[in-house]
């Protein structure tokens, strides 16, 4: 029986028969006549029984359950050797990790530079295509102007007119 210093800590029917090993109407049946001291309570999904966890009988052990203490593997104590060989290891990937970090390191700044310098040469034809192209532009702008004779208006004109022209 609950003693008046136990606050009841209660817990699913479903749990419940998980660890009894029985299922959970059996749990649900030994709370309705009493069995178990429960409490039944609304949830979102509808009503459920909560069961008070110290009146639940202890689970009882299997009489064929192995003993852990006899069946326990045979594991040699961790000589000081063993660590030390794994330690040396350890630090040696570690040694081996920085200087591949620092080589790639090295690697990577050699491609910054290579990609700056071609992408400054990049820059600087572009801009000799675009004065080059800037140059002839204005050159054939020039030939055109001197090749062009302002056009007279039709009304000016001394040669005659077709006959279907009205103006």
């Amino acid at each position: 029986m609950l003693r008046s210093t136990d606050a009841p800590s209660f817990i699913s029917a479903t749990e419940a028969a998980l660890r009894l090993g029985v299922s959970a109407e059996t749990v649900r049946k030994h709370c309705r006549t009493g069995t178990y001291p429960a409490e039944r309570r609304n949830t979102p999904y509808g009503p459920a029984w909560f069961v008070d966890v110290s009146a639940l009988p202890a689970q009882s052990v299997p009489e064929n359950a192995p003993v852990i203490v006899n069946d326990a593997p045979a594991v040699a104590p961790v000589s000081d050797g063993i660590v030390e060989a794994l330690t040396a290891h350890i630090d040696d990937l570690r040694g081996q990790l920085a200087a591949q970090s620092t080589a790639h390191a090295d690697a990577i700044a050699q491609l910054r530079e290579a990609h700056t310098a071609e992408l400054a040469r990049l820059i600087d034809a572009h801009a000799r295509e675009v004065a080059t192209l800037r140059d002839v532009n204005r050159d054939q702008y020039v030939i055109l102007e001197r090749l062009s004779v302002p056009r007279l208006a039709d009304s000016q004109s001394t040669a005659p007119r077709p006959w279907w022209r009205l103006w």
